[in-house]
């Protein structure tokens, strides 16, 4: 059996802003067909949950690199699931 304390993500120093700006896009992923299949985050919001979190805007290319990863991992684990 796994420890809760097992299971909470790592971040690293470095990674905190896109940590949490990744997570204050929580309710912002676009969807598709009757089954609302997750197909990616609404980038369009993306400034503005940032700035909503006092995270630097405009975004910087590693940050949003940043996003882009997690974002795809995401999209890989909900994929394996299914």
């Amino acid at each position: 059996m796994t420890d809760e304390a097992d299971r909470r993500p790592v971040v690293w120093p470095d990674m905190v802003d896109s940590w949490r700006l990744f997570m204050g896009m929580v309710t912002q992923w676009r969807t598709a067909g009757m089954a609302g299949v997750r197909i990616g985050l609404d980038y369009g919001v993306l400034e503005q949950v940032a700035a909503s979190l006092e995270i630097t805007v405009p975004l910087d290319k590693q940050t949003f690199a940043d996003i882009r990863f997690m974002e795809a991992e995401a999209l890989s684990a909900w994929t394996k699931r299914r």
